[in-house]
């Protein structure tokens, strides 16, 4: 199982004005190209057989079997010629996917146009076109089989932002500053072994209990966001942690997300 892939780079790149693909500039790129390819293999299997038979049997190892060798270096230009293979091991149920490394490689044209457009497809393939090194102005992808071929041309790539979900995170360390009307009303705290400061929006009376345990170490838990983290408990590091019961569980998400929930249900 082999599929062919030539890739062109022009650009400012130290070396493709010499027609030389320099190893430390596109050396991680090409790892990342060949984990989004091993990655949009694997979920082709994983669809076609059950994603939990994958993880659990000797599937869960084709992504390893996939490869790309380069068979040349494009003469006259900066790129390779490269072959995306499929190696199976003895007995291993990839076998009778013959055209594995055919449907990986459109796939992956097709999400790399979609994702230079600025659209959400693949995160592999996103992290892929983010790993290029700057400069390159130019990128041509030639995929051939025997029965067909295409090419993906970028000149310009805008990438979407990543959504960031907000998480819940405790931290430890020391109150370092904190701010208070007519100002922002907030809480510094530094990791006692770091460098490192966070800052988290607070209200009045977190900011009071920050100015109480100044010089103690403390225990925040945040929630931390791409715009403002924001303390949802501060504490002294040795107090003893609350466990809340089943009940206690229980209690508070009903009677906190009660309307939610009622509009939910309807």
């Amino acid at each position: 199982m082999a599929t062919r892939l030539e890739i062109q780079y022009d650009g400012t790149v130290p070396g493709l004005d010499e027609h030389r693909l320099s190893l430390s500039s596109f050396g991680p790129s090409l790892n990342a190209l060949l984990r989004a390819i091993r990655r949009i293999a694997t979920n082709m299997v994983g669809d076609a057989l059950g994603k939990q038979d994958v993880a659990k049997g000797r599937l869960r190892a084709t992504a390893k079997q996939i490869d790309i060798e380069i068979a040349a270096i494009k003469e006259g230009s900066s790129g390779i010629q490269g072959v995306v293979t499929l190696s199976p091991t003895p007995g291993s149920q990839t076998a009778m996917f013959s055209d594995l490394t055919d449907r990986a490689v459109q796939e992956f044209l097709e999400a790399l146009e979609i994702e230079a457009r600025g659209t959400l497809r693949n995160s592999g393939v996103r992290a892929y076109l983010q790993s290029l090194p700057k400069g390159v102005a130019k990128h041509v992808y030639t995929y051939q089989n025997a029965k067909s071929s295409k090419t993906v041309t970028l000149e310009s790539v805008s990438l979407a932002a990543t959504p960031y979900l907000p998480k819940l995170k405790e931290i430890s360390g020391v109150i370092v500053g904190v701010g208070f009307d007519p100002g922002k009303k907030e809480i510094r705290v530094r990791h006692p072994e770091g460098k490192t400061t966070f800052t988290f929006a607070a209200t009045e009376s977190q900011v009071n209990a920050a100015i109480q345990l100044r010089g103690a170490l403390v225990r925040v838990l945040a929630l931390m966001a791409s715009t403002q983290n924001r303390v949802l408990r501060i504490e002294s590091a040795d107090s003893e942690r609350y466990q809340p019961t089943p009940t206690d569980r229980e209690h508070l998400i009903f009677s906190r997300w009660h309307d939610v929930l009622t509009e939910l249900a309807r």
